[in-house]
């Protein structure tokens, strides 16, 4: 009995020791910063005083100058061009806020990119020039954006604001509840909100789901030595993107997504309404801030690809052990448009012009959860009908 107490006491010593580690790695070390990373964790983010102390706190932690996803980040540590805070005259200035899917929808080179492709559609619409701000960063969620747009975008005299919201996992990140949306949440989700050992753990075991050949070469890394200058193209590396490329194994994915989809559970429709209520109180605070400097603010519903693919829903319903009748599959952007309509806000779903094109084509990267460059296609050339609904274009994308 000695013999054991001594060995637990090791062993509850060394788990301390650990999970102290840990923390300060967290703090100080960009890959743990990554992989000790959980959605959902509350986050203060009116501490945040600067742009920079802003972008440091989400899970990449972006760097100036430094090349990502084949585009060296501005000196902002932003994936747009430079830019002056002084707005052109003339110019007509779109900020777009949001997450992966504003900031590189998966990878997408650069110059095929929703946002470049739709500053140049509104440019032809409105004769005149159009000047794309993208503030997006990776991973996080209306409170974050809302910061952004406080520390950043309302220096920029916007004419218009655009969030895209991404039905998928913008009602969990940074709303302050990391558990899933299930009435239920198991005893690992309960863990991991509170060791960071167990968490590591967890998220070394999930990177089994990666596909051996996901991730491009060099061009695509998150950190490599800064340059002089940013906010450029690396051209190189639209060679190395391969827009059929799968990044998880497809069992894996499906139980991703089979997670995802617990919100369009009926079960699961008092959790969730929680939830959507934190969003929609953000999103409607944030367009009373934009309002109160003259710009136009339109949030854009980014559907989830089980909401397109009938194929990806089959595998994630299975997945859970349920028929894909058991979910009501447009309800985030039934009840989310109906909660900001209400509060006056200007919204855009994305769902119906996907549904339509997605019977025939395919608009998300093989199991990457974000857009194809004919799914960023479809999404500018929906955007810019619905915002300047002035001159003909095709339904379809080019």
């Amino acid at each position: 009995m000695r013999r054991l107490l001594f060995v637990a006491l090791q062993i509850g010593l060394a788990l301390l020791l650990t999970e102290a580690a840990l923390h300060l790695l967290r703090r100080h070390h960009d890959g743990f910063h990554r992989l000790l990373y959980l959605p959902g964790e509350p986050i203060d983010y009116e501490r945040f005083e600067t742009l920079e102390e802003l972008i440091e706190s989400s899970i990449l932690g972006f760097r100036p100058n430094t090349p990502h996803s084949g585009f060296v980040l501005s000196s902002r540590s932003l994936r747009t061009p430079e830019y002056e805070v002084a707005k052109r005259p003339g110019t007509y200035r779109v900020v777009v806020l949001g997450d992966s899917f504003a900031f590189a929808s998966g990878g997408i080179p650069h110059g095929w990119h929703w946002p470049v492709l739709l500053g140049r559609r509104l440019e032809r619409r409105r004769s005149q020039p159009v000047e794309v701000v993208n503030l997006g960063i990776p991973a996080t969620g209306p409170g974050f954006q809302r910061r952004m747009w406080q520390l950043e975008g309302s220096r920029l005299a916007p004419d218009l604001v655009l969030q895209a919201f991404y039905v998928g996992n913008d009602f969990r990140d940074d709303v302050g509840d990391n558990a899933p949306v299930a009435a239920a949440p198991d005893a690992a989700d309960r863990l991991a909100r509170i060791s960071l050992t167990f968490r590591a753990a967890r998220a070394l075991y999930l990177l089994r789901g990666l596909e051996p050949d996901a991730l491009p070469g060099a061009a695509g890394r998150a950190h490599e030595t800064p340059r002089e200058r940013g906010g450029y193209e690396l051209l190189e590396y639209r060679e190395e993107y391969d827009p059929n490329r799968a990044q998880v194994a497809p069992e894996f994915y499906a139980q991703v997504v089979a997670r995802r989809m617990e919100i369009c559970l009926p079960e699961n429709r008092d959790a969730f309404a929680r939830r959507l209520e934190r969003v929609a109180a953000t999103i409607t605070a944030l367009r009373s801030e934009v309002a109160a400097v003259g710009a136009r603010f339109v949030v854009a519903l980014v559907p989830d690809e089980y909401q397109v693919d009938p194929r990806v829903r089959r595998a994630a319903a299975e997945r859970a052990g349920r028929s894909v009748e058991d979910y009501d599959l447009e309800a985030p952007q039934r009840l989310l448009s109906r909660r900001l309509v209400a509060a006056g806000v200007e919204v855009i779903d994305l769902l119906p012009a996907f549904r339509r094109v997605g019977t025939e084509r395919r608009l998300y990267r093989p199991r990457d959860t974000h857009w194809n460059p004919v799914g960023a296609r479809l999404a500018a050339g929906t955007l810019a009908r619905t915002l300047e609904p002035r001159v003909a274009e095709p339904t379809t994308p080019e």
